[in-house]
């Protein structure tokens, strides 16, 4: 796993993360409570965020000591979405806790999606956001993502798709 300057250290999910990465789940889409058609459906669905770590590697990122955000990395092959075309990784769930934004922990856990597909040889990497995710989306572009196309909408949300080639 990995240290940072800013003192954020990436390490593999365990089990004992899982309350935590699902309060944080709620807590980072819960900004955008208000454009979602069904915010407690929605609610319930990413409560369970935790259950990514049973099907692809999910990663956390500690500042200084606290659990601050998480991410899965679905491998080429694994499961995902229909959108996601299959012969590339996807980023799934990067969530960090709104208490810790501006901290680099979202950087952080990006960068370490993007360096463990480059020492896979993955190619390339997929994830989707919205528009409305005001901080995710920037940063996403800045690391060299690409819109690829429309994705489906979430709960009255519109969803794009991103492509990083790696």
């Amino acid at each position: 796993m990995c240290m940072t300057e800013n003192r954020t250290f990436i390490r593999d999910f365990q089990p004992a993360d899982a309350r935590r990465v699902n309060e944080i789940s709620v807590a980072a889409f819960g900004l955008l409570s208000h454009r979602y058609s069904d915010w407690s459906a929605m609610r319930d669905r990413i409560a369970t965020t935790s259950r990514l770590a049973t099907e692809m590697p999910m990663y956390v990122a500690l500042y200084n000591g606290t659990v601050a955000g998480s991410v899965a990395l679905t491998p080429p092959g694994g499961p995902r979405p229909d959108f996601f075309d299959s012969d590339c990784a996807v980023i799934r769930m990067l969530v960090v806790d709104p208490v810790f934004h501006g901290k680099g922990i979202g950087s952080a856990l990006l960068d370490h999606c993007i360096e463990t597909a480059r020492l896979q040889n993955y190619g390339r990497i997929h994830l989707h956001t919205s528009t409305a995710m005001e901080v995710a989306l920037p940063l996403y572009l800045r690391r060299g993502f690409v819109y690829l196309r429309e994705a489906p909408p979430v709960m009255g949300l519109e969803y794009s798709l991103y492509e990083l080639r790696l």
